[in-house]
């Protein structure tokens, strides 16, 4: 069987391209995360919670087809075109980039900013996500060195309730602040 992505985001083309052998990370409900030896996180599935840089979309019948194919930690490899997940299914994720820029051009930050602060984030004051633990963590990403960041990485990724553990989208949230209003060091990007 050969699925065809329907777009790629440009973080995921660019690992894609340089590497061949990946894992199965994780797999949820909406698709699943495949990882290389360099770490380098790569999500497949549909935009049911939104695209990102270092996604594949798909659409749900690929998805289907995909999580019946895949197993935890099972290898994948990845051609010039094609990641193949088993001997007889490929997915096609050489395909449309996605259209990140314009995006980011359409965001009022104005409107962003203002509903971030009426939204109310007691309930995360007795837990791993307090106010003074993010504020170091976002203090870390704007001024501090790569491997200071690293650590505060490793406390987000994986931790918290959710089919998603809520560390990821908390991430995944700052950096779609990040790019539509920059405040991340560019060396704590590549981290």
């Amino acid at each position: 069987m050969i699925f065809h992505a329907t777009a790629i985001g440009n973080i995921a083309k660019e690992i894609l391209t340089n590497h061949q052998t990946f894992y199965v990370h994780s797999i949820f409900n909406k698709g699943f995360n495949i990882v290389n030896d360099a770490q380098e996180l790569i999500f497949i599935g549909t935009d049911e919670n939104g695209m990102f840089p270092f996604g594949i979309l798909i659409d749900q019948q690929t998805k289907r087809s995909l999580l019946n194919e895949i197993s935890l930690n099972q290898q994948i490899t990845v051609g010039p075109n094609t990641i193949h997940m088993s001997k007889t299914c490929q997915l096609v994720w050489d395909v449309a980039s996605l259209p990140f820029k314009d995006f980011a051009e359409k965001v009022n930050n104005d409107e962003l900013k203002q509903n971030i602060s009426t939204y109310d984030f007691k309930m995360y004051d007795e837990g791993d996500f307090d106010r003074q633990t993010m504020s170091r963590i976002i203090h870390a990403l704007k001024y501090e060195d790569v491997e200071t960041v690293e650590q505060y990485y490793r406390y987000l990724i994986g931790r918290g309730q959710g089919l998603t553990p809520s560390g990821d989208d908390i991430l995944t949230g700052m950096l779609f602040i990040h790019f539509t209003n920059p405040y991340i060091r560019k060396p704590n990007l590549k981290n």
